[in-house]
């Protein structure tokens, strides 16, 4: 016979096996809403309340093939940050999407529909707030949208007139333009240095006017590791053929940097050079009849070529030289007039 329950009589509390107790989930909540609001304030904190208590910023300079890390310095180059981390993740998102596009058709389809979008709207959107017309004069090229109608072609032609792209950018840019031809859809090994030292310059010099207006806000920085080429970056006046001299000699120092010393053997940059090598036995031959002529007849041509009277140079020195004058022309010839 069972024994009649009691209707006041208290029920054994139930629990539930994976979930903690009150006073410890809610101490995890406030943890979780205490991280975020730490994030929220370190975007929406005063720039100088940020680097008030922070010891100076260490700034690297941007070697030959490297490229400026703007995440390295997120207080600098956007007083939130939050500029930085949005880029940074949506770079990290192309790159995987762009992985999965070579072996998944549908991963492809959406990153084409990515890039049309994104073209679309930099084209049409942003035309509203007159970014296009700022950011358009100072990039070399910029992306439009075609189909095989004629008229396509004409109108992208018009509009990309009309945004005077290229127009200060520090290339010399038009239809006579000879500099960016390209050999099977290359640019000349020259040209292709050339600009690479201009790009490395050019990220030195934004780095130099980051922190120079970051300092206006309380933003300190130590340059004691920037070498002295990168210093000089911030007195460069814009690319033209007038200015081309004093950019690369600042260039040809970040060269002799990346190459330590010695472009000559660079696998890259040598054949630039080898041009030289009938100078230097052009050179040679002048110098030994030159020599026969001082010291007579009976002088041979190795004892006079590698006596201490004649400081000879050395073929290596002419193929350096060689590389050096191909470099300098190469940057005339694409800079602006």
């Amino acid at each position: 016979m069972k024994t009649p329950r009691r209707k006041n009589a208290k029920q054994p509390a139930k629990t539930e096996p994976n979930k903690a107790p009150a006073d410890k989930q809610g101490d995890s909540d406030r943890q979780f809403i205490d991280e975020v609001q730490a994030r929220i304030n370190r975007f929406t904190a005063p720039y100088s309340a940020l680097v008030a208590a922070s010891p100076p910023t260490v700034l690297k300079h941007v070697p030959l093939g490297g490229t400026l890390d703007e995440s390295v310095y997120p207080d600098l180059v956007h007083p939130t940050a939050a500029a930085n981390d949005v880029v940074a993740i949506v770079r990290e998102g192309v790159a995987l999407l762009r992985d999965m596009a070579g072996k998944d058709p549908v991963a492809a389809r959406r990153l084409f529909r990515l890039i049309y979008d994104t073209v679309r709207w930099i084209n049409f959107e942003t035309t509203r707030s007159g970014l296009v017309e700022r950011l358009a004069p100072e990039s070399v090229s910029w992306p439009v949208l075609l189909n095989p109608d004629p008229k396509s072609f004409a109108e992208a032609k018009e509009y990309v007139t009309r945004l005077k792209v290229g127009a200060t950018s520090g290339y010399s840019i038009g239809p006579r333009t000879r500099w960016s031809q390209t050999k099977g859809g290359k640019l000349p090994v020259a040209t292709q240095c050339a600009l690479d030292i201009h790009r490395i310059l050019e990220n030195n010099r934004h780095q130099l006017d980051l922190a120079a207006a970051a300092e206006k806000n309380g933003g300190r920085f130590d340059y004691s590791q920037l070498p002295q080429w990168a210093k000089e970056c911030a007195t460069l006046l814009p690319l033209t053929k007038a200015t081309a001299d004093k950019w690369f000699e600042l260039g040809w120092k970040a060269v002799m940097e990346a190459t330590d010393g010695h472009p000559e053997k660079n696998q890259t940059l040598r054949p630039l050079g080898l041009y030289r090598e009938k100078h230097y036995l052009q050179n040679k031959r002048r110098r030994w009849k030159a020599g026969q002529r001082v010291m007579g007849s009976s002088i041979s041509r190795p004892d006079y070529v590698n006596s201490a009277a004649n400081p000879a140079r050395t073929k290596e020195d002419d193929i350096l030289d060689g590389i050096k004058a191909r470099l300098r022309t190469a940057l005339k010839n694409m800079a602006a007039p």
